[in-house]
C-alpha cells in the first residue's frame, strides 16, 4: 500500500422536505423521510464501499466465489491437504489436547496453527480454504481500490485466481492466515486518506508515531487481526510483519508498528510454548526465482505513491536470500508471497505499456513452481481415499497393540490421515519435523545399517510399503528401494495388490521391559508394569506430558521419556494443559 494516497470521496446532497412543480408547492409527509438509522447505515456503506470500490469488489467477489465452488467440486487433491484434514480429525475427536502422538512420536498441533484444528473440525479443511480465498480476494480488491491502483478490477480477479491455485495445493491454513492479514491491511488503509499535518524532518518519526491517521480503535483492530493472522498461520504472520516493516520504513510509523508488533507478539508466544523446530528445505533454484520475482516488482512499480510496496518487495528478496543461506523452519515457504501477489500487484499499479505488462505477468506466472499442475493431474487418485488404506489398517489392528509403524510416505501423504488414526506412525506430514528428527532420509546417509538403527531407535514394530506404480514422496523413494532389497531384519507378514507389510525383527517396544504395552494411540500410550521400576517410554519429551496412574513421575531421557514408577499398575502417558508439572520427578 502507498505511504501517502488520496482516496476519492463521495458526497450526496440531503433531500429537501418540499418541492415545487408548476408553481405549486408540494410538501412531502414526514413519514416519507428515510429513518435516521437507515441514513446511518447508508452512510456507513458509502464510507466502506464508495462508488470507486464497488465494481472491483463486486466482480472479484463473484469471481472468487465461482472459483471457490469449483475448488470444492474437485476430488481430493493437493500435497498439503492431507495434513489439514488430519489436524481437523484430531481436534474433532480429542479437542484441546496439546500433543498429537500420531506423528513423529509426538508433535504440537497448536504449534502449527492455533485455529486449523478447530476451524477444520467445524467447516472442513476445504470449506475453510474456500471461505478464506473469497475473503482475501475481496479484501485485496478493496485495498487496491482504496489506494488508488490503476487496475483494481483486473488485479483483484488475478488475485482470486492465484488464491485458488494456493488452495489446489492444499494450503488452506495459509489461506486463512492470509485472509486475516489482508483484513488487517484494509483496516490500516481505511485511514490513508485522512489529513495529517505536514511533518518537518526533525519531527517526522515522532510526530508520525504520535499522530497516526488511524483512530485508536482502528489501531487495536489492525493489531488484533495481525495477531490472529499469525495464530492461524505463522507463515502468513511473517508476511504481515513484513508489510508492517515496509510501512514503517516508508514513514507510516504508527500503523507499521501496529502491524509488526501484532504479528510479532503472536509469533513469539507459541514459539516458546509449542516449539517443534526443524528445517524446511529450500532449493537454490526456488530462491533465485523468488528473488527475481521480487526484483521485477521493484522495477515495474512506480516510485511515487507506492514506496511501501517497493520496500516490501526488496525485503522479500532479501528475506528469500537469507532464508536460503540460514537453515530455518521457513525455508521454501518464503516463496509464497511472490507466488500469490507478484503478478497481481504488478498488474494493479504498474504504468508500463499493456503489451509489455502482459508479457511480464505471463513470465511471473510461468516462473512459479510446477506443483499446481501436478496436484491437478493427481486429483482424485485412489491414494487419497480411506478405502485404499483399509486392508492395511485391518492388518495392523489384528496385530495390536502396535506401538508404532513406519509407512513409506506417499506423494500426498494420506497415510498421515488414515493410518495414523489407527496406529501412530513413525513419520507424518510436517516437513520441518521430518528433516529434524529423521535426517537420514535427507542427508544421503540412508543405508541398511542406519535404517536398522533408526527403526530400533523409534521403536518401529512394522514397516508398510506401497506396491505398484504408486507415487511416493521424494523422501520415501530411496527407503522403498532399500526395503525391496530384502533386508534381513524385515520379515514379510502380509501383502495384497497395494501394500506389503513387514515385521521388524528384534526391535524394542515403545515401552521398555518389564512394562507391557496395552495401547498406543493419538492421545498417548497406555501400559502396565508388574513391579515398581524405572523405564523408558519412546515418545518425545514435552513439558505438557502427564502421567496418570497409581504412583509415578516422569523426566527427560534424552529425546524420550523416563518413567519412574513407585507402584505396580496400569498407567497412561498423555498430554494435558491441566497442571502437567505435577507429574515431574
Amino acid at each position: 500500500m502507498p505511504d501517502t494516497v488520496s482516496s476519492p470521496s463521495n458526497t450526496a446532497s440531503s433531500p429537501s422536505k418540499g418541492s415545487t412543480t408548476g408553481g405549486v408547492s408540494v410538501r412531502l409527509p414526514v413519514g416519507s423521510e428515510p429513518p435516521r438509522s437507515g441514513r446511518r447505515w447508508d452512510g456507513l456503506l458509502t464510507r466502506l464501499l464508495p462508488e470507486s470500490h464497488r465494481m472491483p469488489v463486486t466482480v472479484t467477489f463473484l469471481t472468487s466465489l465461482l472459483l471457490a465452488v469449483g475448488f470444492l467440486s474437485l476430488p481430493l487433491a493437493g500435497t498439503d491437504l492431507s495434513a489439514q484434514v488430519a489436524r481437523g480429525h484430531f481436534f474433532d475427536e480429542h479437542g484441546w489436547v496439546p500433543i498429537d502422538f500420531r506423528w513423529y512420536g509426538g508433535v504440537y498441533p497448536f504449534g502449527y496453527s492455533a485455529f486449523t484444528g478447530p476451524a477444520n473440525a467445524v467447516f472442513g479443511s476445504r470449506g475453510v480454504g474456500a471461505i478464506s480465498v473469497v475473503v482475501s480476494a475481496v479484501a485485496f480488491a478493496w485495498l487496491l481500490a482504496q489506494v488508488g491502483a490503476r487496475r483494481p478490477l483486473t488485479a483483484g480477479v488475478l488475485g482470486a485466481i492465484t488464491g485458488v491455485f494456493n488452495l489446489v495445493s492444499g494450503r488452506t491454513t495459509f489461506a486463512m492466515g492470509i485472509a486475516l492479514g489482508m483484513l488487517a491491511l484494509c483496516v490500516v488503509a481505511a485511514s490513508a486518506h485522512r489529513y495529517r499535518p505536514p511533518l518537518d524532518d526533525s519531527a517526522h518519526w515522532m510526530r508520525a508515531l504520535l499522530q497516526p491517521r488511524a483512530s485508536w480503535w482502528e489501531m487495536v483492530l489492525a493489531a488484533t487481526l495481525a495477531a490472529l493472522s499469525t495464530a492461524a498461520s505463522p507463515v502468513a504472520g511473517l508476511f504481515v510483519g513484513l508489510c508492517g516493516t515496509a510501512l514503517l520504513l516508508s514513514g507510516v510509523v504508527a500503523e507499521g508498528l501496529v502491524l509488526g508488533l501484532g504479528a510479532g507478539v503472536a509469533m513469539v508466544v507459541p514459539t516458546f510454548i509449542f516449539h517443534d523446530g526443524g528445517v524446511q528445505p529450500f532449493s537454490e533454484e526456488s530462491m533465485k526465482v523468488c528473488v527475481a520475482a521480487c526484483l521485477a516488482v521493484v522495477l515495474l512499480v512506480p516510485r511515487r505513491g507506492y514506496q511501501a510496496v517497493r520496500i516490501a518487495a526488496v525485503l522479500s528478496a532479501v528475506g528469500a536470500a537469507l532464508t536460503y543461506y540460514t537453515h530455518n523452519p521457513v525455508g521454501s515457504n518464503v516463496v509464497r508471497l511472490s507466488m500469490l501477489f507478484a503478478a497481481p500487484v504488478v498488474v494493479a499499479i504498474s504504468t508500463f505499456d499493456r503489451r509489455l505488462l502482459v508479457g511480464v505477468v505471463a513470465l511471473l506466472c510461468w516462473w512459479q513452481p510446477p506443483l499446481i499442475g501436478g496436484d491437478l493431474a493427481y486429483a482424485g487418485a485412489r491414494e487419497a481415499t480411506k478405502l485404499y488404506y483399509q486392508p492395511l489398517m485391518d492388518q495392523l489392528e489384528r496385530r495390536g497393540p502396535v506401538g508404532r509403524v513406519e509407512v513409506v510416505p506417499l506423494r500426498d501423504h494420506w497415510e498421515s490421515t488414515y493410518v495414523a488414526d489407527v496406529v501412530p506412525i513413525a513419520r507424518g506430514w510436517e516437513r520441518q519435523v521430518d528433516v529434524d528428527r529423521n535426517p537420514l532420509f535427507y542427508d544421503d546417509t540412508l543405508a541398511p545399517d542406519t535404517y536398522l538403527s533408526w527403526l530400533y531407535e523409534n521403536a518401529v514394530s512394522y514397516v508398510a510399503v506401497p506396491r505398484g506404480d504408486t507415487r511416493l514422496d521424494p523422501a520415501g523413494r530411496e527407503e522403498a528401494a532399500l526395503i525391496e532389497a530384502n533386508l534381513s531384519y524385515l520379515r514379510k507378514e502380509w501383502e495384497n495388490t497395494d501394500w506389503s507389510l513387514y515385521r521388524v525383527v528384534g526391535g524394542p517396544s515403545v515401552v521398555a521391559y518389564p512394562a507391557q504395552l496395552e495401547s498406543s494411540g493419538a492421545t498417548g500410550v497406555r501400559f502396565s508394569s508388574p513391579v515398581a521400576t524405572d523405564l523408558t517410554v519412546r515418545v518425545r519429551w514435552s513439558p505438557w506430558l502427564v502421567l496418570r496412574g497409581p504412583e509415578g513421575c516422569i523426566e527427560p531421557d534424552g529425546t524420550w521419556v523416563k518413567v519412574r514408577l513407585t507402584r505396580a499398575g496400569s498407567y497412561f502417558l498423555t498430554g494435558s494443559f491441566d497442571q502437567p508439572w505435577r507429574s515431574r520427578c
